[in-house]
């Protein structure tokens, strides 16, 4: 990723009060030296001016935080009034983006609110990288100051180094996890030895136990066969029996129904006869009352001149002739009734009621017959059915015996697959145990293996380190001199420490002596040598190309011809890397090796930025 700063925006930032552009853009490649000119406390010099306060500013916008770890909260503008502000235009791979912070903490990525993790992401650097790849701040510790610890920590967060960890930790897991399945299937093993062992005493009594279930079924289908055939010859005998009393039964309920055909005849003539006898006797009782009435009206003609039923009076003749008519219907009357009342010289009805009676009595003879001969053909009914269920069990009872298969054979069947399954599981139980040997074996050797690749990477990476280095310490005025980096190895409990140590030779010691030995200038010297070279090699790996340098206040306890070699040794390496870097420094530095000059003045209104 190619990163180009383009330009900064400052206001109420520190003692930058009024809104002051530096744009980075017109600075072309090479060093720029930034003074400063204190006009308020004229006996500071150019200290205070406010120099240091454009690297704070520049790491305030993109960490939240300036060189020194200031935060947000402790970031107060110099007039105490209005809110700090920044804002840092860039190209990232030719992309402008601008990227404002605002106290207390408000970002913005081309006008839109955003979080911290957003500008991570795009910058590809922590904070940590940042301090030691492009702004070097002001009594800052740089890479040869810090702890040997953190020394590799640096190139860890670049490089990925913890990755070789990571994936050495997950090999022995996985080892663990092998070596677990291993054990695993050394028991599923033994178990399944067990299960043969078992499966083959199981199918030895099964084999037992079939050939007695054999001898016992053949006893059994031979006492099926005698039973069965006894009682056929028992159901043929009673289904004679059953036939015969079938035919008797059948001829008294054929002489049963004659009987009782002819006492239903009878019965019918009898009530024949006394339906005709109670109709005539109704006639008799009709006429009776007609003779009565008409008696009634013959008597009282004799003693009214009216007639009595139609109410015409009658005189003379006409009663004697009313009369005659009267007496004469009435004699009718009474011809018809001796008619009907006289007796008859046959009795009918006795003789069919002697029929009834008979009929009735055979009935009764014939019935008492019959229920005789259904029982005897009820009870050989059900001696039949109870022999033909009988019979029929037994068929049954025969048919399923012959075709019983012995329970035994599917057991040995089963027996017999699960050894087969038995043996296929053991076949695949111990190719996989094999295979998670084999493979424990792999991951084990991956255990050290990614440990040493690890360390691998380190010491590539620094003796590449170690180049860069040693050919800026002879850019700086110390011929001779170089500079040793060592990781130390792993120790005999299988322990790697993550110290990186740093040692110097130099024309006055044969061996190697360890670079916090060293103090003032030389030892300057070999800080900026350290760090320029772990930003070019740290960078190079993390493939950011950026076009910025900043270093404030590098010339400390550098002598005046040590200035010169730095400043030289930087304008070259501008040249060579194609970046502009800006020099900051306290010092009044005159320098041939300068692209340009940068003043930071400070007056009671604030710090203001004189720029070529």
């Amino acid at each position: 990723m190619k990163i180009q700063f383009v330009r900064l925006e400052i206001q109420n930032f520190g003692s930058f009060t009024k809104l002051q552009l530096l744009d980075l853009s017109k600075l072309e490649v090479g060093v720029h030296f930034v003074c400063g000119d204190n006009q308020v406390d004229k006996r500071l010099g150019s200290n205070g001016a406010g120099k240091s306060t454009l690297l704070n500013a520049i790491a305030w916008c993109l960490y939240g935080k300036t060189s020194v770890g200031l935060k947000s909260a402790d970031i107060k503008p110099w007039s105490k009034a209005g809110t700090p502000h920044v804002g840092l235009v860039v190209r990232l791979d030719g992309k402008r983006r601008l990227i404002e912070r605002t106290a207390p903490n408000h970002i913005q990525l081309d006008g839109k609110e955003v979080g911290q993790d957003e500008i991570d992401r795009l910058f590809h650097m922590s904070y940590a990288v940042f301090k030691q790849t492009v702004l070097f701040g002001q009594q800052e510790p740089l890479f040869f100051d810090l702890p040997n610890k953190d020394k590799l920590a640096l190139l860890s967060d670049v490089l990925e180094l913890d990755r070789w960890d990571v994936r050495s930790q997950k090999a022995a897991e996985r080892t663990r996890e092998l070596e677990a399945k291993q054990h695993e299937l050394n028991v599923v093993v033994m178990g399944i030895e067990n299960a043969q062992s078992n499966n083959k005493a199981l199918m030895a009594g099964a084999m037992r136990a079939g050939d007695e279930w054999e001898a016992k079924l053949a006893e059994r289908l031979k006492n099926f066969y005698e039973e069965k055939r006894a009682t056929r010859l028992e159901l043929a005998d009673i289904e004679k029996k059953l036939a015969a009393a079938s035919r008797i039964a059948k001829t008294a309920a054929e002489r049963l129904g004659e009987a009782q055909a002819n006492m239903q005849i009878a019965q019918n003539h009898v009530r024949d006869i006394e339906r005709k006898q109670a109709v005539e006797l109704a006639e008799v009782r009709a006429l009776e009352r007609e003779a009565k009435q008409l008696k009634d009206t013959i008597g009282d003609l004799a003693d009214t001149d009216t007639c009595p039923t139609c109410d015409q009076p009658l005189t003379g003749t006409e009663l004697a002739k009313h009369l005659k008519i009267q007496r004469a219907k009435l004699k009718e009357i009474e011809a018809s009734i001796t008619e009907k009342v006289k007796p008859k010289k046959v009795d009918v009805k006795a003789h069919h009621m002697h029929q009834f009676i008979t009929a009735k009595g055979t009935s009764v003879n014939q019935q008492t017959e019959l229920d005789f001969r259904k029982g005897e053909v009820d009870k050989y009914t059900r001696q039949a059915i109870e022999l033909t269920t009988r019979f029929e069990a037994l068929r049954e009872q025969t048919k399923e015996r012959e075709v019983e298969r012995n329970p035994y054979t599917a057991q040995l069947k089963t027996l017999k697959k699960q050894a087969n399954e038995l043996k296929t599981q053991k076949v695949t139980a111990e190719n996989e145990r094999a295979k998670a040997i084999r493979r424990a074996a792999r991951s084990k050797y991956w255990i050290k293996g990614f440990k040493d690749l690890r360390l691998f990477v380190i010491e590539d990476v620094l003796q590449e380190l170690e180049m860069v280095t040693n050919s800026i310490l002879q850019d700086m005025g110390l011929s001779d001199w170089m500079v040793r980096y060592a990781v130390e190895r792993e120790t005999q409990t299988g322990t790697v420490q993550t110290g990186m140590m740093v040692s110097v030779l130099s024309p006055r010691n044969s061996k190697p002596v360890k670079w916090e030995a060293w103090s003032g200038g030389e030892g300057q010297r070999l800080r900026l040598a350290g760090a320029l070279a772990l930003s070019e090699v740290l960078l190079d790996h993390a493939g950011i190309e950026i076009d910025m340098e900043i270093l404030d206040e590098p010339s400390k306890h550098i002598d005046d011809e040590g200035v010169v070699d730095l400043c030289e040794m930087l304008a070259a390496r501008a040249d060579q890397l194609q970046r502009r870097i800006l020099y900051i420094d306290h010092r009044v530095i005159e320098s041939a090796s300068f692209a340009s000059t940068i003043t930071v003045t400070k007056t009671k209104e604030g710090s203001k930025l004189l720029s070529p």
